[in-house]
């Protein structure tokens, strides 16, 4: 494909997706502790260990001051971080 083609295609996905943005139909991929409810908004997971996961998360880097300490506290710890699979809707 030549330079050109692909600013063509690059041009309309973007597109598609600002306008999506407009109105208010943009969906994306949350990170840990958030989930679409059944109408759409955006709201705090209920799963309370998962919550508790993010605080400590948080709390460390308060006390800590680095991501790179906080790494190293919760390996040491043995601490499982919430995570979820592109396609799925559960944290594990």
């Amino acid at each position: 494909m030549s330079e050109v083609e692909l600013h063509l295609i690059h041009s309309r996905l973007t597109g598609g997706l600002w306008e999506a943005a407009r109105c208010g139909e943009l969906r994306t991929y949350l990170p840990s502790g958030y989930v679409h409810d059944r109408a759409g908004h955006i709201v705090k997971l209920v799963d309370e260990s998962v919550r508790e996961t993010i605080r400590l998360v948080f709390t460390k880097f308060a006390e800590l001051g680095s991501a790179r300490q906080v790494t190293a506290y919760l390996a040491e710890q043995n601490v499982p971080l919430p995570h979820r699979r592109v396609d799925e809707d559960t944290v594990s």
